[in-house]
């Protein structure tokens, strides 16, 4: 539709789901806003925005004011699309005149499903993606999200016509045969020649008599070269980081070494890459799934990795980072998680690539009920390691998993023990106490606030007794030194208690650990305190609901 046959449907049926008008003249945010409604509206097919037009009244009349610089205006409006969301859009700009006047016309044709929701990376999701809803431009809820990714023909099944047979890994095709064979040697896709077994696991599609990879099959099974081609920002790099902190030295600031090629072969390249850098390291020879164990137990790397492999969001161009700090692992790949941070240690999973999903289950390289992160949890609690930190964002549509490489000290490994029995149990060791005490920092515990009331009954009791002067000053500072060290050894235990939550759940505010141990808010504050000043965690991402603790060390 031309300008003017959208100006003339304008005055007679105002402004509706498919055409917006606005009188700036300038890419503003409005702008950009709508053409996100636009991409990421279900059904909606396609939307208008007439720029230039200003309603002047309730009832539904416009006018139309010319653009300066219109020239300009839709160079900004290209160029933001290209860079802001999340991946680059290309609306159609045209220059038209109404009325004697220049306008622009944008056109903006709908996302397909698997490129969908558009968002703002500044932003993230869900706050950085927008709806059409009726004639207004709606930030997306949860729900929305939800509705995007279970509607849409997911990026998995997409065909890439550029990739056929030629780039399939012959040795990605063996390694699945081999694995398959030791789960179950009587599986009918293991008499299928290589053709059919791409087409039955999902991988290929054939049309025209051509059989072509979708982009499960050439992640699954492609070659370097293709992946290189074809997906150039689907790698997995490792980068060994000195320091506990990221660019601690910035005159050797970390090495990197960048891998790519087909899943099933890329596992064990990242796997022996970071296992070799472990304290008493060990290696998974090739064709091997079982390495030798090491302090950090082998099956903790294995599920982890596995987890970013198959969980991740291919729909971003980022790569998955496997950060190896002197204390601890980072592994940070794109796509928050679709399960529910409060169901990560229950059975089941919600799958992002079920095809390649189930390519890592039915070879027995992932865990076959969605208990992963429980089993980590576990194995690492065995082990006496601190469990291990998960944080799903969905602002920045990521998930990092962080383990600690240090084992933690006996006082605090029982505190660990007493909170996991405890949430096993469905149960919480909640502490009580009579009477706040009038310093802020003062804890709420039974045991000092004994101690203290003991002490004190003792103290009046031989104060009252003794009239010697000297006596007194004997009680008195007797009776200071006992406090002190009474106080100073439940200010220990109550701040190691402290980091223990934080270890078990980084993205804990204050609050949840006050009322969990019955602690003032601005106590926890004090211990929370010492621990930033001891240089054992840090906060990222300020006090925002999206912001987490980093245990930094283990002391």
């Amino acid at each position: 539709m031309t300008a003017k046959e959208l100006y003339e449907q304008l005055l007679r049926l105002d402004e509706s789901v498919q055409l917006e008008a606005k009188k700036g003249s300038e890419a503003g945010r409005s702008v950009l806003e709508t053409i996100c409604a636009f991409s990421n509206e279900p059904g909606i097919v396609e939307g208008y925005i007439l720029l230039g037009v200003e309603q002047v009244d309730l009832f539904g009349n416009y006018t139309v004011k010319n653009i300066d610089r219109i020239d300009k205006v839709q160079r900004d409006i290209a160029s933001q699309c290209a860079t802001l969301f999340n991946i680059p859009i290309r609306p159609k700009i045209k220059v038209e005149e109404i009325e004697g006047n220049a306008v622009l016309l944008i056109h903006v044709r709908e996302l397909a499903p698997s490129q969908k929701p558009l968002y703002f990376k500044a932003q993230g999701l869900p706050r950085g993606a927008f709806r059409r809803i009726g004639t207004t431009d709606q930030r997306c809820t949860d729900e929305d999200m939800e509705r995007f990714y279970s509607q849409s023909d997911s990026f998995e099944k997409v065909v890439v016509y550029d990739a056929d047979m030629s780039d399939v890994d012959e040795v990605a095709i063996e390694r699945y045969r081999k694995l398959r064979e030791k789960v179950n040697p009587m599986a009918e896709e293991l008499m299928y020649n290589d053709e059919d077994l791409l087409l039955a696991l999902g991988c290929a599609k054939k049309e025209n008599g051509k059989v072509y990879l979708t982009n499960a099959g050439l992640l699954t099974f492609g070659t370097s070269m293709a992946l290189r081609r074809l997906l150039p920002a689907v790698r997995v790099d490792y980068i060994r980081v000195p320091g506990n902190e990221w660019m601690d030295d910035t005159d050797n600031r970390f090495s990197t070494i960048d891998m790519r090629g087909a899943m099933l072969l890329l596992l064990s390249r990242i796997y022996n890459a970071v296992a070799a850098d472990l304290p008493n390291g060990f290696m998974l020879e090739d064709g091997e799934l079982q390495a030798r164990q090491i302090r950090l137990p082998s099956k903790v790397l294995r599920e982890t990795l596995v987890n970013a492999l198959i969980h991740r969001s291919y729909t971003e161009n980022q790569p998955i980072q496997v950060i190896r700090y002197n204390n601890r692992i980072e592994i940070k790949n794109p796509g928050y998680s679709l399960k529910p941070a409060e169901s990560f240690m229950q059975p089941g999973s919600e799958l992002r690539n079920p095809f390649i999903s189930s390519i890592f289950h039915e070879t027995n390289l992932a865990e076959t009920k969605g208990s992963g992160i429980s089993i980590v949890q576990k194995l690492l609690e065995e082990a006496m390691f601190a469990p291990p930190a998960f944080v799903s964002s969905r602002e920045r549509n990521t998930f990092v998993t962080t383990i600690q490489l240090k084992g933690i000290d006996e006082q605090t490994s029982s505190y660990l023990a007493e909170i996991l029995t405890n949430k096993a149990d469905g149960t919480t060791n909640k502490t009580t106490n009579n009477k706040s005490s009038e310093n802020p920092r003062d804890t709420k515990d039974n045991s000092s606030t004994e101690t203290i009331k003991t002490t004190n009954k003792t103290t009046n009791r031989t104060t009252n007794k003794t009239t010697n002067r000297t006596a007194n000053r004997t009680t008195n500072r007797t009776t200071n030194r006992t406090t002190n060290r009474t106080t100073n050894r439940t200010a220990t235990a109550s701040t190691q208690r402290v980091l223990a939550e934080i270890i078990r759940d980084p993205a804990i505010t204050i609050e949840t650990i006050a009322e969990k141990f019955g602690l003032t808010y601005y106590g926890v504050y004090y211990h929370i305190r010492k621990l930033k000043r001891n240089k054992i965690i840090v906060r990222v991402g300020g006090l925002s609901n999206d912001g987490y603790w980093k245990v930094l060390s283990m002391k």
